[in-house]
């Protein structure tokens, strides 16, 4: 008798192999369909990254252009507002225009040159990283007189992109700077 309760003791506790073989298929099938959100998601996440990163840099751009044009005098916009040439501070001639190599990369350029502006030659240095095209940029100079002084001010709008892991992104920054102006001596 205990030879018989035994054998169906490991009967009853054991697993048959279609039990095991539908267990198996639906381990397999939850791992396939987790495993397609978590790469979804490290996709999303690198591609976040990016914009951020891209954000990053032409706030950064932006704010150095503010820096300069605040403490500027003497401003010209120039290739039909794609371009701004102006005295910085420190007497050199400062330039920040739109460069493009090709259709698909454009850049934020800069130039600093020491002497006059209205025969100056630039050669440039991008400030807007590799990984973001600069779609537009338009400067806009406006000047408004009051009390006999005449202020001024420069609006900057640009366009970016930034295509990353079949992804695109798209910004438009807008922003007016006012020169200080010193008065007295």
């Amino acid at each position: 008798m205990k030879i018989i309760e035994i054998k169906k003791r490991d009967r009853e506790e054991g697993f048959t192999i279609v039990e095991v073989l539908v267990a198996i298929a639906m381990f397999s099938v939850i791992l396939s369909v987790a495993m397609g959100s978590y790469l979804r998601i490290l996709k999303n996440q690198g591609f976040l990254t990016a914009v951020m990163a891209a954000n990053d840099n032409v706030s950064l751009a932006v704010e150095q252009m503010v820096r300069d044009i605040r403490t500027g005098t003497g401003f010209s916009v120039i290739d039909s507002g794609g371009g701004l040439i102006f005295k910085s501070d420190t007497g050199n001639c400062v330039k920040y225009w739109l460069y493009s190599e090709s259709s698909s990369k454009s850049s934020l350029n800069f130039s600093s040159f020491n002497g006059d502006c209205s025969n100056a030659v630039f050669s440039g240095e991008k400030v807007t990283s590799d990984k973001v095209k600069v779609d537009e940029l338009l400067f806009t100079l406006k000047s408004e007189t009051s009390g006999g002084a005449s202020f001024d001010t420069i609006g900057i709008n640009m366009k970016i992109s930034v295509s990353e892991k079949g992804m695109d992104y798209e910004n438009e920054i807008n922003t007016d700077v006012s020169p200080r102006k010193y008065f007295g001596g």
